[in-house]
């Protein structure tokens, strides 16, 4: 976990050197606005519109300023940010009377249609979907937009060994985690049952292997 905060340290401060006086203020009052966090969907809409509205994106990525700021999921502030791009303020209050959580509405991205998207969401409040469940429902109804191998890849950044280390130690540990689930719902078939097994044993290898080299 040291090591962890040691990589999000570096991030900070480069971060930090690439603001000038009055974005400093700005990063500064965002971390203020982050002390106080809320399940609250008209709460991650003001987060968002603080990030869109601030400027600080002309400097940092959404992925710097989202582990500068502390985050675990490099995306966590993007996923504001889109939130307040995407809904009203209004829209956001009817999807908290609806007690909608954040990750139901993010599980709805991939409905591009203004009105479709509303739709999905009322199913989900109706049915009392979780984020899972929504993003189910939804591959079901369409088709995939890349059927030919998946969506094409970004290419691959580096923030240099520290945070690439930890940043692959964080992502193999939940792979694992999916691993470890599938074993249980998988039992019945035992050659797809032992590709699971042999790909989590590779994986606690390789976390225990980076976290070796890491101390």
């Amino acid at each position: 976990m040291a090591k962890v905060e040691d990589a999000r340290e570096i991030v900070r401060n480069r971060v930090l050197a690439a603001l000038d006086d009055g974005e400093r203020e700005k990063f500064t009052e965002l971390g203020e606005m982050l002390k106080n966090v809320s399940d609250n969907l008209t709460w991650h809409r003001a987060v968002g519109k603080f990030v869109n509205d601030s400027g600080l994106l002309d400097k940092v990525t959404l992925r710097e300023l989202s582990w500068a700021c502390g985050f675990k999921s490099d995306n966590s502030l993007g996923l504001r940010v889109q939130l307040c791009q995407d809904f009203t303020a209004d829209q956001v209050k009817q999807l908290q009377s609806w007690q909608i959580p954040l990750g139901v509405v993010k599980a709805t991205r991939t409905v591009k249609d203004a009105k479709k998207r509303w739709a999905a969401l009322l199913n989900a409040k109706q049915h009392h979907w979780t984020a899972v469940e929504v993003r189910r429902k939804l591959r079901a109804k369409m088709p995939s937009p890349h059927p030919h191998g998946g969506r094409p890849r970004k290419k691959a950044q580096t923030y240099g060994a520290k945070v690439d280390l930890a940043e692959l130690v964080r992502l193999s540990k939940a792979w694992l985690h999916i691993y470890e689930a599938a074993k249980t719902s998988i039992k019945g078939r035992k050659g797809l049952l032992a590709m699971v097994q042999k790909a989590a044993v590779a994986m606690r290898r390789l976390i225990d292997a980076v976290e070796s080299k890491r101390q």
